[in-house]
């Protein structure tokens, strides 16, 4: 079993590892991502409505 060396970076581990069938089920992509991280961070604001200035946007 190998194990994740520390100089590896998450662009270097997918094009070791590349998912090549992910696009031909993923039909939905960026549509379900958004709803899904719309829904998460709506529910993070709503725990700490005065603190919410702290999650910022990310395009």
């Amino acid at each position: 079993m190998s194990t994740i060396q520390e100089t590896e970076t998450l662009d270097y581990l997918v094009q070791q590892h590349p998912f090549k069938d992910y696009h031909t089920w993923w039909e939905l992509g960026s549509e379900w991502s958004d709803f899904m991280s719309d829904a998460i961070v709506s529910e993070w604001k709503s725990l700490d409505p005065d603190n919410s200035d702290n999650l910022d946007e990310i395009e």
